[in-house]
């Protein structure tokens, strides 16, 4: 063919910019870094506490608020909190 490696090497360095960030981990060099999956915040009643307002249509999704006002135990983020944790228990 005529072309050497050298040649090869050039022509697909130049296809790719030097400032093109790569986002693939197989592209880093070095050991393969663990990513973690942020923890996922925990719902639950707080019983004694004052009920908050707006009941099973509370759009909050701060768990701090789940703590200082209670919730009906029917609230969708409860009831995933609820089944999440079934799934988890050995039977």
């Amino acid at each position: 063919l005529g072309v050497s490696a050298r040649q090869l090497m050039c022509t697909s360095a130049a296809k790719r910019p030097a400032d093109v960030i790569s986002l693939n981990s197989d592209d880093e060099p070095g050991p393969p870094t663990s990513r973690r999956q942020p923890p996922v915040p925990t719902y639950s009643r707080a019983p004694g506490r004052p009920a908050c307002p707006f009941g099973i249509n509370c759009y909050r999704r701060n768990p701090a608020h789940f703590e200082s006002e209670d919730h009906p135990a029917e609230h969708p983020l409860l009831a995933a909190a609820n089944s999440q944790q079934s799934q988890q228990r050995p039977a």
